[in-house]
Formats: C-alpha cells, sequence, structure tokens
C-alpha cells in the first residue's frame, strides 16, 4: 500500500477536486492518476484550448463516414450485393474480435433471377457468346502469365525460401477486381 502525502492546493480548487471525486465514485488518487494519465497518452495539455483540435478530429470523422458510405453504394452498385450484407461486413470490422464472413454474405442477391434469365433465354450458347468468353479466358490467361513472370524465387538465410511477387499492390487489386467481375 502506498503511503499518503499532502498537496498544497488551495482549498476552493481541493472542494471542487472532492466533488468530481465523488461524483465519479472513486478514489481521489485513483481520479489524479487517471487524469495525469489521461493527459499524458493523448499529448494534452490542460494549457491547450480543445475547440480547433477537436474540430478537426471532427472533420477527419465526417470524411471517413463520408468514404466508407460513398464505398458501400460503390460495392452495392458495381457487385450487387445488398445493404445489410455491407453492414454485416462492416460491422465485424469494427468488432474487437475478427470473425470469418459467411460465404452466405458474399451471395449476390439476384443470383436466381439472373440464372432464370439465361435459362429461359437460351439453352445453347450461340457464336457470339462463345467468341466473348473465349476472349475473356485469353485475358484472363494473359494476365496470369505477366504475374507468373513477375514471380522470383528469394532465397532466406534463417529460414525457407520463397517467392516474391514484383508487381504493385494497386495492379494486383485491379486484376482481383477484375476477376470478381468477370
Amino acid at each position: 500500500m502506498e503511503d499518503f502525502t499532502t498537496l498544497k492546493i488551495k482549498k476552493g480548487i481541493a472542494n471542487t477536486f472532492r466533488e468530481f471525486s465523488r461524483q465519479l465514485s472513486k478514489p481521489q488518487s485513483e481520479v489524479l492518476r487517471a487524469m495525469l494519465y489521461f493527459f499524458e497518452v493523448n499529448l494534452i495539455s490542460p494549457y491547450e484550448n480543445l475547440g480547433p483540435k477537436l474540430q478537426r478530429i471532427g472533420n477527419k470523422v465526417d470524411k471517413r463516414t463520408d468514404a466508407i458510405i460513398a464505398i458501400m453504394k460503390s460495392i452495392e452498385k458495381s457487385q450487387n450485393i445488398s445493404l445489410v450484407n455491407i453492414e454485416t461486413m462492416l460491422n465485424s470490422l469494427f468488432q474487437e474480435e475478427v470473425k470469418k464472413y459467411d460465404p452466405k454474405l458474399l451471395q449476390t442477391k439476384s443470383l436466381d433471377e439472373s440464372k432464370s434469365k439465361i435459362s429461359k433465354e437460351k439453352k445453347g450458347v450461340s457464336q457470339i457468346e462463345f467468341n466473348r468468353t473465349r476472349d475473356k479466358l485469353l485475358e484472363t490467361k494473359d494476365r496470369l502469365r505477366y504475374i507468373l513472370e513477375q514471380i522470383e524465387p528469394v532465397k532466406n538465410r534463417l529460414g525457407k525460401d520463397y517467392l516474391r511477387i514484383n508487381i504493385p499492390r494497386e495492379q494486383l487489386a485491379r486484376f482481383k477486381q477484375a476477376l470478381k467481375n468477370e
């Protein structure tokens, strides 16, 4: 147990601090420790004016929220995923535990409708559809060939050897997106 010591504090400030400690239902030492910890962790000086700083933080949060909304709308339009599934994915991102997605979440909302339309329209494959599919296959093969050419083996002195892909992340993301859209 720690020993107690006295501080020279004006009577009015001491009474205000005691009242504040009572409101929090915590001992005065614990409240003072928590206050000091808060200032140290958040790099805040008690002599600073937080108005402009809080306004900037609020603006950042607003911009991020707007960006998330734009991403959700874009995903919903381009990938035909329902808003409920997107909300579920975002909620799982903000939870403390990381959960694996249920494959049902990633199903499109009109998959059955599109299958029934295709089967009703044509049972056979036309020459145009065949050519389009063949072109997509050739394009995918070219992408795969390009990726395979960018792979180089790396020898590791301390562990197992591994392969490195020399492709910028943005380009890899575009390849993945193109595969998803096909």
